[in-house]
């Protein structure tokens, strides 16, 4: 009784065997597809970071010049305010 007892017991774990590796394939090709994805998804968030970088870069370049421009702009309005004043006293 003990031996068909283990002979139950081993066809048992055979099937389960049969039955789980495929399935244990299975699990380790799709954590295969999954690491995959995940390196080609940190590449495009690299290039994504970079070319925010460098959006933002160029923002801040423009706003400076812009700043600067309207410094200037302002300052040639303020000049020539003056000499109008200047020119107005003068008469």
């Amino acid at each position: 009784m003990d031996e068909v007892t283990n002979n139950t017991n081993n066809q048992a774990y055979q099937n389960i065997d049969a039955y789980i590796n495929p399935l244990l394939e299975k699990v380790r090709i799709i954590i295969g597809e999954i690491d995959v994805v995940n390196k080609e998804s940190s590449a495009k968030m690299n290039e994504i970071s970079a070319a925010v970088d460098e959006s933002v870069a160029k923002i801040d370049l423009a706003c400076s010049e812009l700043d600067k421009a309207e410094q200037e702009a302002s300052d040639e309005f303020d000049r020539i305010i003056l000499e109008q004043a200047e020119d107005l006293s003068a008469e």
